[in-house]
């Protein structure tokens, strides 16, 4: 009432309220009043329905009306304009959500009962609304719901105009129609019809963010380069490695007069040296297969030439034996003379044996055919001149490592 004094909702306490003690409308009030440390003990209750409420409210049997509608309610109206009504503010409402999350904040815009001077409100002022949803079943056919709110959204003037005077109250609402929030508290997500009849004008993901996809797709491919460039970069430090190796066999296969011995070992070395880059990741498997098939090309090279060293090292040998063999079966030339020659062929196979021209083994072979020769020399030149000379026939110095032959020691005739 206009000249009740009463100016904020605290000071509703011990007053008669217009309000029907049922319904949301009523669980409201409570939730507000509770809001404010007041209870249900704290008011006095009157009218069965809003229309009895209203009626007390002109009948000054009540000092307050509390009603949850739409700004410009019509039985709102005719109690501001013909029963000096006054609309009280309801602060605090984003406190109030912490509680019940349903209340939103809301406005009641300057002369939205009264334009004429003074003013209904005379300013604009705080309170509390709740929302009005329209539920359907999630099993309704999408696009039924896109058009029910299709034509709810973009058909507001012909449905207000559609509603008849008896329901005059529910036309302000057709203005405050809108998207429901997510923070109304209902709980309730949004049908797809709905959402696609509210996201309709909205860009799809890639038009809305296609500058920064596409700043990340260049991005993604300079790393991609980057990436391919330094796989590249690596695979040929690897191939290089990789290639130092197969020079190095191939240098072991080379037609020269090195040491046959020696180029194994340095090729096995070579081999367990790509063996640990591979392990160690300095090579590729791809890399350590081609060195593979290159070290064993070198090695069987290796092994050919040695089976020819040795083959041509026997023949050599054979050849000095066979000059041994001749000079035991010379019958002709003196002793002194085949003497000499045997010499000289011990001197000829020491000098293959220093070249090389002839392994140690074979030499050993030679040396043992050659004393044995030396002995057999003896005994023929002693055969041939015990008649003439009975003397005892001293062997001549043999080299070093040699068989001596034995002393004979000439018998009685």
């Amino acid at each position: 009432k206009e000249n009740s004094g009463i100016e904020e909702f605290v000071q509703l306490r011990g007053t008669r309220i217009g309000l029907p003690q049922e319904g949301g409308q009523f669980r409201s009030f409570l939730e507000v009043a509770d809001h404010y440390g007041l209870g249900r003990e704290d008011f006095e209750f009157l009218g069965e329905n809003d229309q009895a409420a209203s009626q007390a409210f002109q009948q000054n049997q009540v000092i307050a009306v509390f009603r949850v509608r739409a700004p410009g309610n019509q039985a709102i109206l005719n109690l501001v304009q013909g029963y000096n009504g006054r609309i009280l503010p309801i602060g605090q409402a984003e406190a109030m959500r912490i509680k019940h999350p349903a209340f939103e904040p809301a406005v009641i815009p300057q002369g939205a009962y009264k334009g004429s001077p003074p003013p209904m409100p005379t300013e604009d002022l705080p309170t509390i609304a709740v929302d009005r949803t329209l539920l359907v079943g999630d099993r309704v056919n999408r696009q039924v719901v896109q058009d029910i709110t299709a034509t709810i959204n973009e058909r507001r003037q012909e449905i207000a105009e559609a509603i008849p005077e008896t329901s005059a109250e529910v036309k302000p609402l057709v203005a405050s129609i809108d998207r429901p929030t997510t923070t109304g508290g209902t709980g309730v997500p949004l049908h797809p019809g709905a959402i696609a009849f509210y996201e309709r004008d909205e860009p799809s993901f890639v038009q809305e963010y296609a500058d920064f996809l596409a700043l990340l797709l260049t991005i993604t491919l300079l790393l991609g380069s980057w990436v391919i460039q330094l796989k590249s970069w690596i695979e040929r430090g690897k191939k290089e490695v990789a290639d130092n190796y197969v020079t190095s066999a191939l240098e072991a296969m080379k037609e020269d007069s090195g040491d046959l011995d020696e180029k194994q070992k340095q090729l096995d070395e070579t081999f367990a040296q790509a063996a640990d880059a591979l392990i160690a990741e300095r090579i590729s498997q791809e890399s350590f297969r081609t060195f593979n098939e290159a070290y064993k090309t070198a090695r069987e090279a290796i092994d050919r030439r040695k089976q020819v060293a040795q083959q041509s090292q026997r023949e050599i040998s054979d050849g000095y034996i066979g000059d041994l063999l001749a000079l035991m079966q010379d019958n002709q030339r003196s002793r002194d003379v085949i003497q000499k020659d045997l010499d000289r062929t011990f001197r000829k196979a020491s000098t293959a044996l220093v070249e090389g021209k002839i392994s140690q083994e074979s030499f050993r072979t030679f040396v043992e055919a050659y004393n044995a020769t030396r002995v057999a020399i003896a005994h023929k030149t002693f055969s041939q001149q015990q008649t003439s000379s009975p003397a005892t026939i001293a062997p001549e110095t043999v080299m070093p490592g040699t068989i001596a032959p034995r002393t004979i020691i000439p018998q009685e005739p």
